[in-house]
């Protein structure tokens, strides 16, 4: 798979997929969790510099190679984070499915590691949470509030920020090189990972989870280019 020209590029595929949860032993009850996700940060993006005619001894000239640089930039996921089983073990150990839009590649099928997940509040119907998602070269961590369905036991939505980093973004065109930066102390451009910031939301989805409670997985709304499951 193609790297992206954006910090997520640099998340692995880790393993894991969908399975049908009506034949799945961990299922509760026929019941599965479908949660929306979004994922919108700033990173940068892989731009290249084009090379420049300069004077040679004997009358001839040559040109410089083209350098791949990085500038701002910003990325947007989409995806399903899904659980077979609707009770808070099974909440806490997901298979998380994320794609780019826009550049029409599926970024990660696997799952990510909760730090901490609390119902807090009077009633305890609010959320506290924290997670740690691994990057082929970096990490990704995420830290937010949200709601609890107390009625039927299990998270309504949750958000917050997300910080890390990642492999160095590429400019796609040419032979899909790497972008150079500059770390603090060197003059020549090397492969430095890059950071990302921005923002991060699981929502659940209730047509959604009674699809995969039924085994019913083709019916998930899936991009053509997402595979795995």
């Amino acid at each position: 798979m193609k790297k992206l020209m954006m910090f997520a590029a640099a998340m692995t595929i880790v393993g894991g997929a969908f399975a049908e949860c009506n034949s799945n032993p961990t299922v509760t009850n026929n019941c599965a969790l479908v949660y929306d996700v979004k994922i919108t940060a700033k990173t940068t993006v892989g731009k290249y510099l084009s090379g420049s005619v300069i004077a040679t001894s004997g009358c001839s000239s040559t040109t410089n190679p083209a350098t791949c640089y990085r500038v701002l930039g910003s990325v947007s996921l989409k995806g399903y984070y899904t659980s077979c089983s609707c009770d808070c073990e099974g909440f806490l150990d997901p298979t998380v499915v994320l794609w780019n839009p826009k550049a029409k590649v599926q970024i990660l099928v696997g799952g990510w590691s909760w730090t901490l997940f609390n119902r807090i509040g009077k009633k305890s119907t609010d959320v506290e949470g924290f997670f740690t998602a691994g990057l082929e070269s970096g990490t990704l961590f995420g830290a937010g509030f949200g709601k609890w369905d107390s009625k039927y036991d299990r998270l309504t939505s949750i958000s917050g920020n997300i910080v890390g980093y990642g492999t160095a973004p590429e400019c796609a065109t040419g032979n899909c090189d790497a972008s150079v930066a500059y770390p603090c102390g060197v003059t020549e451009g090397v492969e430095a990972p890059t950071a990302a910031s921005g923002t991060w939301s699981l929502k659940y989805n209730k047509k959604q989870s009674a699809n995969l409670a039924a085994g019913n997985i083709e019916n998930l709304d899936l991009p053509d280019y997402v595979s795995g499951l």
